[in-house]
């Protein structure tokens, strides 16, 4: 990641035979200490409750999200 570019964030749920799609949010990237961070990233998984199986996690390149991480 670039600090300063803009990602979307998007994520998958899989459980029990089944999948939940989870957001999408943008973020700019902010610096860090090996590059850039997606910061509030977590915010995908708020409010989303129960359990899960696994975990799909996409990050794209540009915003195409009007919801911010």
């Amino acid at each position: 990641m670039t600090p300063g570019k803009t990602y979307t964030g998007y994520g998958v749920m899989y459980f029990k035979g089944n999948h939940k799609n989870v957001g999408p949010c943008y973020s700019v990237a902010a610096r860090g200490k090996y590059g850039g961070v997606f910061n509030n990233l977590g915010t995908l998984m708020e409010k989303q409750g129960g359990s899960f199986l696994v975990w799909d996690l996409m990050i794209y390149d540009g915003k195409e999200a009007n919801r911010r991480c």
